[in-house]
């Protein structure tokens, strides 16, 4: 009996310093994220931080506010009695969000964007703990959530007013939905995980084209009758979240979405190595220094009819530049479209360039960039094979599926249009988690291996 009691005391005693370990590890974590995001926000300077795509959703926001208008025209600033015209040129999320702090422009409220940004970002990091320790240890999950608090990406996000910092949210958002849907399997959660991909959509439209190959998904995963539950439950979701935007749009602009979004993914996606015939100075914006652009980009079936007839004039040019480069550039680390390496919009002032503490976390998220695409990759192929079930437990495989299906999806939707690597970088946290599976799936297939051929070695003996 004393020595029961003994064992469960020490049983108790070492579950209590492992959680005070989890606890101390993940809150340094947080703090180095914490301080790295806020550093970040007060010490970078933008050059011009109003331009090209944060005009436009600066301009979306302030005509929401003093207008009641979903507008980009800068009449109403200009003029406040002047008629804006109502546009869709932009999906609405994330300028709503920034019409709640922006009244007049001033850098006092961008300012409080950025900061907002930075908090939801600090908690980015949290949240990947979380979801990454439902699928692999706690001591994996710690370190996946160190990646992302130390990664460039993620944190110069922050100091833009641009989607990247709102969209990463709003995905691991997502993300959390998922775990809650596969542990509890309830009709509520995968109605929740319809409305958070629907608000993933409002931010970033490429998310949109997910949700029925999600619904297909689960028929695969469960019986008939629970999956049109849970599929009906999912779609619904969605649709309370982007039917308003879509009848607006009818109702204002007679159509569904402005044509121009999908004309320029593909327009901007068609040039080979993201140049114009060869020439390295266009690299980035190919489609500026084509002679022919305005008239490739007045439909969608002209932009298709001028890339059917690229790719018969040069087969394997584009056959590579479609299946092989655009995949590796969407994944790669350097901003194509901005100032290089992990800033959007050139910069004045960078803690990247005057601490070293911001310098160290740099080199270290760089070096550890390409081995963590190569192990996202493992892992999103290893959990579609028989073996992943001695790996993951019934409701993490089911996770895990739904994130490589989306990863895969992602993917292969910017192989058709423009694979920018920015658009990838809210994809950064789930890339880790990924990792993290391709590493923990590649761990447990040796540990099977070992011990297969030691038993085989003891009955040879």
């Amino acid at each position: 009996m004393i020595n029961r009691f003994t064992a469960a005391r020490a049983g108790v005693s070492g579950s209590a310093v492992t959680t005070l370990c989890k606890v101390l590890l993940i809150g340094l974590v947080v703090v180095l994220a914490a301080q790295l995001r806020f550093g970040a926000v007060a010490n970078t300077t933008v050059d011009n931080p109003v331009r090209a795509d944060a005009r436009a959703y600066v301009i979306y926001a302030y005509n929401i506010r003093h207008h009641g208008v979903y507008s980009r025209s800068e009449v109403g600033i200009a003029d406040p009695g002047g008629r804006v015209e109502p546009d869709a040129v932009r999906a609405p999320g994330y300028p709503l969000f920034l019409s709640l702090l922006i009244d007049q422009i001033t850098f006092s409220e961008l300012a409080k964007v950025t900061s907002i940004q930075a908090l939801a970002s600090t908690t980015v990091v949290l949240i990947t703990y979380f979801v990454c320790a439902q699928l692999v240890s706690w001591w994996l999950a710690i370190a996946v959530s160190f990646f992302v608090a130390i990664s460039p990406h993620l944190i110069n996000a922050n100091v833009y007013i641009l989607t990247e910092s709102m969209a990463t949210f709003v995905l691991m958002v997502f993300t959390v939905g998922v775990v809650c849907a596969a542990k509890r399997r309830s009709l509520f959660f995968w109605f929740l995980v319809g409305a958070f991909l629907g608000v993933c959509a409002l931010v970033r439209p490429a998310f949109q084209y997910f949700p029925p190959l999600l619904a297909c998904f689960l028929f695969f995963q469960f019986e008939k009758r629970a999956a049109w539950r849970y599929a009906l439950s999912m779609v619904l979701g969605f649709l309370a979240l982007m039917l308003p935007w879509v009848l607006r749009n009818i109702a204002v602009l007679g159509q569904m979405s402005d044509p121009h979004l999908m004309i320029n993914f593909l327009h901007h996606g068609m040039y080979p190595s993201f140049v114009y015939g060869g020439d390295s100075t266009t690299f980035g914006f190919p489609y500026r220094y084509d002679p022919d652009s305005h008239v490739i980009a007045q439909s969608v079936s002209s932009v298709l009819k001028h890339i059917f007839s690229s790719v018969l004039s040069d087969p394997l040019l584009y056959l590579r530049w479609y299946f092989c480069e655009k995949p590796a550039f969407l994944w790669s680390w350097s901003i194509v479209q901005g100032a290089g390496d992990a800033f959007v919009y050139p910069v004045l002032k960078s803690p990247y360039v005057e601490s070293v503490l911001f310098q160290i976390t740099h080199a270290i998220s760089a070096w550890t960039h390409l081995p963590s695409v190569i192990l996202a990759l493992i892992g999103s192929v290893v959990v579609w094979l028989p073996c992943s079930k001695a790996c993951f437990r019934e409701h993490s495989l089911l996770i895990v599926r739904v994130f490589s299906l989306l990863i895969v999806y992602y993917t292969a939707l910017h192989m058709i249009g423009a694979p920018f690597p920015r658009y990838s970088v809210p994809f950064r946290p789930l890339m880790y988690i990924m990792s993290a599976v391709g590493l923990w799936a590649t761990l447990s297939a040796v540990g099977v291996w070992r011990l297969n051929w030691v038993n085989r070695r003891n009955r040879g003996s």
